[in-house]
């Protein structure tokens, strides 16, 4: 990922920086910082721009010096260039995107084209936020958090340049379309090619940009400047009345209290008038929050209530604030005026962006306190919390709920069903309701059954009971057990309704539905029958095709040469009829996971020291290998059927228990997608140095082995 020096045409050594652009050299990073915001610096920048032959992979030319911006490399010829151009790193760096992406003001622009909402590049998809994996109510508030803001940086998105697209990948069955703000499956070809993710694109406006640059030189030639004559004269004058003068500049501390209107604040008289205003409305606010009852008897029903100070007593402090903000048409308490941005809570104008404004420390500590204080009064008018009535009667009731397992914590004031392991709303109203429903429920499920009759006796259709002659002992014997679904059961259930198994987390995606389902036999056959479910089943099937089975023929018809060679990742290397970069063990179908090293083929765990005497001296491994067969209908990806149902991916050294399931998941992966490309590279590569391959032999295997328990990637 290129650096801010970098993408400003700085060189950067362990401690000096030169600017190539300025033809300047730098001694810390602090001065380089202090150049790189210069104004005449972005000019030169400007003016340089990216040189066109490479302007895909972001090579400028300053000073008859070529420098890739990704990797922060120079070059002194075109022909040097062209050579890095075409290493991975450099397309590792390109790849990650981060010169595809920039923040242009308070937009964020993707690929220099189209605009992405500052919710979608935060994650926040409706009242979820996928990168935390939490729900909110307002999604302002959760974006400024420290583990959003530690999740939202470790995040990364890919690209897609063809499509033009941007995308987020969430886990192995969903993503996260940027455009389009929304969650959708592994299908992403279909998705940007459909008419909805088309109709998503909002393209910047590149001429707002220019207009806002020549307004703010306008501004600053017109802004009067304060010259240091005048300066050392108000040093001796007395400030009566707390007037204060700011060079340019709001003065920067936590205890600024906008007492009088006669500030000058950056030589704007509209912006003094804009305090008085805020400070108005915010003082009528505060009053009636703190006086819900003091309210005159004269006030008259008929005037119209557009004011804030004549909202009712009774309206709670939290919509009273947000009364405020909308009165205002503040975000996240900013609101805007005469082409100046404030803050209400910290009292002062804007010199950053907004999103830049509401991370700060100082800013943090004011909404915390600020949103402390409506909670405390909101508590006082017990708007949150309880009456007393509703407590007494939870507490009398308290042994009738735990008889129907329902716990009642009345310090916590929480109630929670041991049944269905839920929460429920804490009064006795919901809980009523709730344990009604369990034995309406159950009532159901009972099925009524009609008593006989004992032998002689005539019925008149009004019976509810039978005389026996002795009594009926029951038993705990005469129970028959109630059968648990088998493992075997639910997989079959899963495969028939097109249900993933993660086995990572041992639960099942729908994918149609885009939902994670846990292993409950019960919760699976609720869901497929569903409506949700069978509605998406319906869209689905008008329009995907039945994919044509998969050809298959046995390996060794196909195999011409194979060679072995090193590599300073993988180890081991097998090249396969000049086609095919495969790791060595993964083509005898051994891998290592996490700390253990498996036989796909077998499904048994090995040791280090019997690995190599597995391979070459188990007959049923070695039959696997001789009659497994090779997926010959998937141009360029080397597929084994292993055994019937089980294929192996080559690239990846996994195995898939379906052929769906390796055509649609782990195809379509970005993982798989990204090993794939690197194998590809490695090849083309080694290719050229038919010189380094040799035939293996067994000491040469056992050393080779040694590497691959230390360097493996999978």
């Amino acid at each position: 990922m290129a650096s801010i020096f970098s993408k400003n045409g700085i060189l950067s050594g362990r401690l000096d920086q030169y600017c190539l652009i300025c033809a300047e050299h730098f001694a810390s990073g602090e001065d380089t910082l202090a150049h790189i915001i210069d104004s005449k610096h972005k000019e030169k920048l400007e003016a340089c721009g990216y040189f066109a032959k490479y302007s895909e992979d972001f090579i400028r030319k300053a000073n008859g010096v070529y420098f890739c911006e990704p990797c922060g490399l120079t070059f002194p010829t075109v022909k040097k260039v062209e050579l890095h151009i075409s290493e991975p790193t450099h397309i590792d760096e390109k790849s990650k995107g981060s010169s595809w992406l920039s923040r242009v003001e308070n937009d964020i622009i993707a690929f220099n084209k189209f605009v992405i909402s500052d919710d979608a590049w935060n994650g926040c998809v409706e009242d979820t936020c996928i990168l935390c994996n939490d729900e909110f109510e307002d999604s302002a508030p959760h974006k400024i958090t420290r583990s959003h803001v530690f999740n939202l940086i470790k995040s990364d998105v890919v690209f897609d340049k063809d499509e033009a697209a941007v995308y987020r990948v969430i886990d192995a069955k969903s993503n996260q379309c940027l455009t389009c703000n929304t969650i959708i499956g592994n299908d992403l070809k279909d998705h940007f090619n459909s008419t909805e993710h088309k109709d998503a694109y909002k393209m910047y406006d590149h001429s707002k940009r220019e207009t806002n640059k020549v307004q703010k030189e306008n501004k600053n030639a017109n802004t009067p400047k304060i010259s240091q004559n005048v300066n050392a004269t108000t040093e001796k004058t007395e400030l009566k009345n707390n007037n204060k003068v700011v060079n340019g500049n709001v003065a920067k501390t936590e205890k600024t209290e906008l007492k009088d209107t006669n500030k000058i604040v950056n030589g704007n008289a509209a912006n003094v008038k804009k305090v008085e205003e805020v400070k108005n409305v915010k003082k009528e606010v505060k009053q009636d929050a703190k006086k819900p009852v003091e309210t005159k008897p004269n006030k008259h029903v008929d005037k119209p209530k557009e004011k804030v100070a004549d909202l009712p007593k009774k309206q709670k402090a939290a919509e009273l604030d947000k009364i405020l903000c909308k009165n205002l048409g503040a975000k996240n308490y900013i609101t805007s005026g005469d082409g100046e941005k404030w803050c209400l809570l910290c009292e002062w104008p804007l010199v950053e962006s907004p999103e830049s404004h509401i991370r700060i420390p100082h800013h943090q500590s004011l909404l915390a306190m600020h949103k402390k204080s409506i909670a405390e009064k909101d508590s006082n008018n017990n708007n949150n919390t309880a009456s007393k009535d509703e407590k007494i009667n939870l507490f009398d009731n308290v042994d009738k709920y735990q008889a129907n397992d329902v716990n009642i914590d009345l310090i916590n004031e929480t109630a929670f069903c041991k049944k269905c392991s839920k929460n429920i709303d804490f009064n006795t109203c919901a809980i009523e309701k709730h344990i009604d429903g369990h034995k309406t429920a159950n009532a159901k499920t009972k099925k009524s059954q009609t008593t006989p009759l004992a032998w002689g006796m005539k019925s008149n259709g009004t019976e509810k009971t039978t005389l026996y002659t002795k009594p009926v002992t029951f038993t705990g014997k005469d129970k028959s057990p109630r059968k648990v679904p088998s493992e075997s059961q639910v997989q079959e259930f899963a495969k028939k309704h097109g249900l993933s198994h993660n086995r990572a987390d041992n639960s099942f995606y729908c994918n149609p539905c885009s939902r994670r389902l846990s292993t409950n036999l019960n919760d699976l056959q609720n869901h497929v029958a569903s409506k949700l479910h069978v509605d998406n089943m319906a869209k689905k099937s008008s329009k995907i095709e039945v994919p044509a089975p998969p050809v298959k023929v046995r390996l060794l018809e196909t195999v011409k040469s194979f060679w072995f060679t090193e590599n300073e990742e993988e180890g081991c290397v097998m090249i396969i009829n000049d086609k095919y970069w495969i790791n060595a063990f993964g083509f005898f179908l051994i891998a290592k996971l996490h700390d253990k090293i498996i036989c796909h083929g077998c499904r048994i765990d090995l040791t280090p020291e019997n690995v190599m005497q597995h391979i070459a001296m188990s007959d049923y491994h070695k039959e696997l290998l001789d009659k497994c067969l090779l997926i010959t209908s998937v141009e360029g990806e080397f597929i084994r059927e292993i055994k019937p149902d089980v294929y192996h991916c080559g690239f990846c050294n996994i195995t898939e228990d379906d052929w769906d399931d390796m055509i649609d998941d782990h195809l379509t992966s970005y993982e798989h997608k990204k090993e794939r490309a690197s194998s590809e590279e490695y090849l083309r590569k080694q290719l050229k140095k038919t010189d380094q391959r040799f035939e293996i032999t067994q000491a040469h295997l056992d050393e080779l082995f040694k590497r691959f328990m230390v360097i493996n990637r999978h």
